[in-house]
Order: C-alpha cells, then sequence, then structure tokens
C-alpha cells in the first residue's frame, strides 16, 4: 500500500526537465510530442477506478524563492490523493508535470504548450509577473485555468482573460496602500523610486508613484535598473543628488538585499522600504551587516495569526527543512483551490473548472479566497515589516476593504 500511494504522489517530468536543464530546445521538442502521445485526454484512466489527473507547475526551480513554494504545492495534491477525491465514480489521482521556466518568458512559452499538448486540467504557473503575463493568452485559447503563485501585477488580469486567477493581491491595490504608509506614517518628504525594469517592477513603481501623489506625497527621482544587475551606484549616485530620504525598491529580496548593502556602504542613513520577499531570513542572509531602518511590504496577514499556519508548518516540516517563505502559504492555497474548483465543477474539463473558479469561495491557510470577474483576489491582505536589531517584527497590517 505504501509503495502504491509513493508511486500516486505528485512527480516531476523528469525527461522534459532534463532537456531543459541541457538547454535543448531542439530535444524538448522532439520529446515533448511523443510524451503527449501518452495523454489523449484531460484526465487519464490508470485503473479500473481511478482517473489520473495532470497538472501542470512552473517556477523558477533553482531560485531559492520557490523551493517552499513547490514543497507546498506538492504537499496539497499529496495530501488530495490521500483524500481519495472521487468524480463519476473514479478516484482521482493528481500528478504534477513540474518545470523550469528559469524566470523567462522565452522558456514559459513551450512549457505553457507542453502543458496544454498535456492536457492538463490547470497549472500552478507560472511564478513570475513577466513569464505568467507572456503566456496567459496561450493558457486562455485553451480554455485552461492559470493560477500563478507570486504573479502580483495588476497587468496579469487587466486584459480580463477569463482563466487567469491571482491568489495574492495585485499591486494596484498594495501599492496604494504601501504610499500611503510611506507617506502618513513614516512622513516621507521626498521620496526615490528604484524598479528593477521587470513586468512587476515597472508596474509597481508606476502604481507607486501615482499612490504617493493621491496621498500627497513627493516622488524626487525615479531610477530603473538591470534585474540581473548587483551594481546599484549609479542610481544611488542620483538619488544622493535628489536629497531623498526613502527609497522605494521594485524589485525581488536577491536585490533589495544587495541595494541596502550597497547603501550601508556608501554610509547612507535613508531608509529603505522594498517588497518581493524582503522580510526573510534570505534578506537577512544576503543583506550582511544590514539591522536596520529597512520596511517590507509583503502580501497576506502574519502567519502567526493565521488559524490554519501551525497545522501547515507541522505538515510541511515533515519533508521540507528549508526556511518556508510566505510565498508557500499561498502556494498550498493557489493548489488546493484548483483542487476545491475540480470538486466543485464535479468534472475535470478544464473550461467547467475555470467556471467554478470564478464562482468559488473557498477558505485558505491565507484567508476567504474568491475572485472577481477579472480574476482578481477579492479582499487580500497586506502586512508591512520593520527590520531592528537584525529582526523582523510586524509593523502594521493593511486589510484592504
Amino acid at each position: 500500500m505504501e509503495a502504491r500511494a509513493h508511486n500516486r504522489s505528485v512527480i516531476n517530468d523528469a525527461v522534459a526537465f532534463e532537456a531543459w536543464e541541457r538547454g535543448d530546445p531542439m530535444k524538448l521538442s522532439i520529446l515533448l510530442p511523443a510524451l503527449c502521445l501518452a495523454v489523449a485526454a484531460h484526465a487519464q484512466p490508470t485503473g479500473a477506478n481511478e482517473q489520473l489527473v495532470l497538472v501542470g507547475v512552473a517556477a523558477p526551480l533553482t531560485s531559492p524563492r520557490t523551493e517552499s513554494g513547490i514543497a507546498a504545492v506538492r504537499l496539497a495534491f499529496d495530501d488530495a490523493n490521500r483524500r481519495a477525491i472521487r468524480i463519476g465514480g473514479k478516484q482521482l489521482v493528481f500528478r504534477l508535470l513540474v518545470e523550469d521556466d528559469k524566470g523567462d518568458a522565452l522558456f514559459a512559452a513551450p512549457i505553457a504548450q507542453y502543458f496544454i499538448r498535456s492536457k492538463v486540467v490547470g497549472v500552478i504557473a507560472h511564478w513570475n509577473s513577466g513569464p505568467s503575463i507572456a503566456v496567459a493568452e496561450l493558457y486562455s485559447a485553451a480554455g485552461i485555468p492559470q493560477i500563478p503563485i507570486a504573479t502580483t501585477s495588476s497587468r496579469f488580469t487587466r486584459d480580463g482573460l477569463r482563466t487567469t486567477f491571482q491568489i495574492q493581491g495585485h499591486d494596484g491595490i498594495g501599492t496604494a496602500r504601501l504610499a500611503e504608509f510611506v507617506v502618513r506614517n513614516l512622513q516621507a518628504a521626498r521620496i526615490a523610486v528604484i524598479e528593477d525594469g521587470t513586468a512587476y517592477g515597472t508596474d509597481f513603481a508606476d502604481s507607486f508613484v501615482s499612490g504617493v501623489r493621491r496621498a500627497g506625497g513627493n516622488v524626487v527621482s525615479r531610477e530603473a535598473i538591470s534585474s540581473k544587475t548587483s551594481d546599484f551606484n549609479p542610481a544611488l549616485t542620483n538619488v544622493q543628488k535628489a536629497n531623498a530620504d526613502v527609497i522605494v525598491f521594485g524589485g525581488v529580496v536577491t536585490q533589495s538585499a544587495l541595494l541596502a548593502r550597497s547603501m550601508l556602504r556608501r554610509d547612507m542613513s535613508v531608509r529603505l522600504v522594498a517588497t518581493g520577499g524582503t522580510a526573510t531570513g534570505l534578506f537577512l542572509q544576503l543583506a550582511e551587516g544590514v539591522e536596520r531602518n529597512v520596511w517590507a511590504l509583503e502580501t497576506g496577514a502574519p502567519r502567526e495569526r493565521l488559524p490554519g499556519w501551525r497545522e501547515f508548518n507541522d505538515k510541511m516540516r515533515v519533508h521540507f527543512k528549508g526556511e518556508i517563505s510566505h510565498y508557500a502559504l499561498f502556494a498550498y492555497d493557489a493548489a488546493n483551490v484548483l483542487i476545491a474548483a475540480i470538486q466543485k465543477a464535479g468534472s475535470l474539463d478544464p473550461k467547467a473548472v475555470t467556471t467554478a473558479l470564478h464562482e468559488i469561495r473557498y477558505p485558505g491557510l491565507t484567508g476567504i479566497v474568491s475572485f472577481d470577474a477579472n480574476g482578481a483576489l477579492i479582499n487580500p491582505a497586506y502586512t508591512i515589516y520593520r527590520l531592528e536589531q537584525g529582526k523582523w517584527s510586524v509593523e502594521k497590517v493593511l486589510l484592504e476593504k
């Protein structure tokens, strides 16, 4: 029984994954049709009373930001397999097709096509806003629901595609709350904005600047950097010339940590406000020596205040020993809301599952999960964390009503 249960646990598509790791798109283009011959419908029989259900998962798998998130997705589907969910008299056996899109739209497109050919019921993909936006129309044309874990760009649901859903609040909401906090709570008089040039960073900066203006604040500098750079000196030189008293950064934690270290080396007393998973142990590790004057906006309420956090943490610790990021909580909800929509639809037709997602009100780990007509999360929460003496603490919880 244990061996059989293990065989039913979520799996990685090793052949396709290895092709990507070798950087061999031609080999993959040959492999995918062959792989897809084994998948002739959205759900495949595995036994007389079983139905195989494929779900696509894509993220930059080598990034430390994604590890706990992917583990949480696996946990949710393993739990579902143990619950023995039945539709049409057959027990569903969920399996994951997990692919590394490297956070790049060029990799995301053929992966999306692979998922579509494989006839997945839905996808927990892609991680970053850029790749998610780039392939949204592909999934939409196929009628496959798309629930990314960390895509917060408002552009993702702005086009009104029926198949796009955001498990986290989008930046149009979060940045407005953050702008009010920076202007009113931090009493910033001269604000500088630095963004990483990605879809996420640019949308964040645009929304934040608009929010500052509505709040009566003053943006004195806006700088754009490469999402791959570690040299912040040109941007920081301009910020110093503008005499800013707060820097707001739109980018991921790896860069926000490097930015904080650069500010420390330059002996800048300017306060830093960041996003993108900054309020984590990873930031503390990468920003060695930075112990104060940093604030971070994160989606969701503080985990310690969530009723299901302790149980979730205990389950995760059975198989995952690293830091559990806040992304893991949303990843768990993304997987479970897809499972709940399949049950609500009573069908494995992706279009029926999409309809169910539009109607669902799911009691998730992070709170009630329901979506507006465009697929944006309704009533998202946000938390501002503050770094003091090398530790993160809750500064303020922002609830959207």
